[in-house]
């Protein structure tokens, strides 16, 4: 097991407040969060809610997707909810995946690139998780993982990838599991041709286009989030010093959301905000914006959770995708980094 294990401690420090005289408030726990969220997970990629082979739950394909990456990532980062990760595991039968990977051909649900980056990520996840339990077949999901980074890239050449693109287009999340899988891979080459694409994306240098865009607009994912949060997952200290002269980040603009029920999307805003802050509080160069990130993040757990709290009852606005976000958020870390 490696090291996501040894996240499974309490998320230390205080919560972002706006007034000193607040009290303090201890962020959840890792394992808190995903004691919350691996049943109503659970329950969802157990729904019947397309026609799809193996993804049939969770209102649609993608959540479904990372419904079943969340299963075997908790599992791994908790060292419990063993039963739900198998329960997922029997899912993934060959023969239904390879039903599966023949629609990802002309990707009839329209899931290019956002479902298409999520099934990296599971099929990274679930090898690992597989392996590490001496499970059947831990290389199952290779050949439609490789199918599905293939279009992707076929995607991208068509069109680079721009920081500008915004939900189901963004094309920094798309890079990040790029990125991500084909150093798992150990395809060298592939990997140089999306480093070559990071390093091009450019744009969101003006303060209206950071942290303080997810106030305005109700996207599920921080736009600006999720370029800083390629940005210090793949290149090097140099470049991530290099983004952050160009787009100084200001604390006010990193406090959590407030009231984000207006839309089904905003509700999971915060969590992608907090997934790109944990990464910034790891590897941003002065310690100063390190501390401050962590507070940010730890801030936007605190958040999240309040909103699970009076949210978890929808699931066709929130249960059936948010949970997996706050998984992410919780588990992700330097450990993570390829």
């Amino acid at each position: 097991m490696r090291t996501l294990l040894a996240a499974a401690v309490v998320l230390s420090g205080l919560c972002l407040s706006a007034r000193s005289e607040e009290p303090e408030v201890k962020p959840p726990t890792l394992d808190s969060v995903c004691d919350a969220m691996a049943p109503i997970i659970a329950k969802g990629i157990a729904e019947k809610d397309t026609a799809a082979p193996v993804f049939h739950g969770n209102i649609d394909w993608h959540s479904a997707v990372h419904g079943h990456w969340a299963l075997f990532r908790i599992a791994r980062a908790t060292g419990r909810h063993g039963e739900e990760a198998r329960l997922a595991d029997e899912s993934l039968e060959p023969g239904l995946i390879l039903k599966e990977m023949a629609l990802l051909k002309d990707d009839p649900l329209g899931e290019l690139p956002y479902g298409f980056a999520w099934f990296l990520l599971l099929a990274e996840e679930f090898e690992q998780w597989s392996t590490e339990l001496k499970g059947k077949d831990p290389k199952r999901l290779r050949a439609m993982a490789d199918a599905a980074a293939a279009a992707l890239v076929a995607h991208y050449r068509r069109k680079g990838p721009s920081p500008l693109t915004r939900e189901y287009e963004n094309a920094s999340w798309a890079m990040v599991r790029l990125h991500s899988w084909f150093s798992f891979a150990q395809d060298k080459e592939a990997l140089a041709a999306v480093n070559a694409w990071i390093a091009g994306m450019k744009g969101l240098e003006k303060p209206a286009n950071g942290f303080v865009f997810d106030r305005s607009h109700s996207d599920f994912f921080s736009r600006f989030g999720n370029f800083a949060y390629l940005t210090a997952k793949t290149r090097e200290p140099a470049d991530l010093s290099a983004f952050m002269a160009l787009r100084p980040i200001f604390d006010e603009d990193i406090a959590p959301l407030v009231n984000t029920d207006d839309t089904a999307h905003h509700l999971g805003t915060n969590w992608s905000r907090a997934w790109a802050l944990k990464a910034l509080a790891a590897t941003a160069p002065e310690e100063a914006d390190r501390k401050r990130f962590r507070k940010a993040f730890e801030a936007h757990v605190v958040q999240g959770m309040k909103q699970h709290e009076e949210s978890k009852g929808d699931y066709w606005a929130y249960g059936h995708w948010v949970p997996q976000f706050a998984v992410y958020a919780v588990t992700d870390g330097d450990d993570e980094k390829k």
